[in-house]
């Protein structure tokens, strides 16, 4: 029996297939550097906000749920 490759090869072969050339990757310099992103300066608001303090919260009393 063949092995799974050499019945590739022989597909190929026959079919006249060609594998698609990659291309390269750019190489850096050691010289140069990654960009730096400017730091996003959040306010108090923001991080409250984005930590959720200000939200409403709900909690089960009596089997419903109410707003505390």
């Amino acid at each position: 029996m063949r092995t799974m490759r050499d019945q590739m090869k022989k597909w190929t072969e026959a079919n006249g297939y060609q594998q698609p050339v990659k291309q390269k990757k750019k190489k850096r310099n050691n010289n140069q550097k990654h960009p730096i992103a400017p730091k996003e300066r959040l306010t108090e608001r923001d991080l409250r906000e984005l930590m959720g303090i200000n939200r409403i919260t709900y909690e089960r009393r009596r089997g419903s749920i109410r707003q505390k």
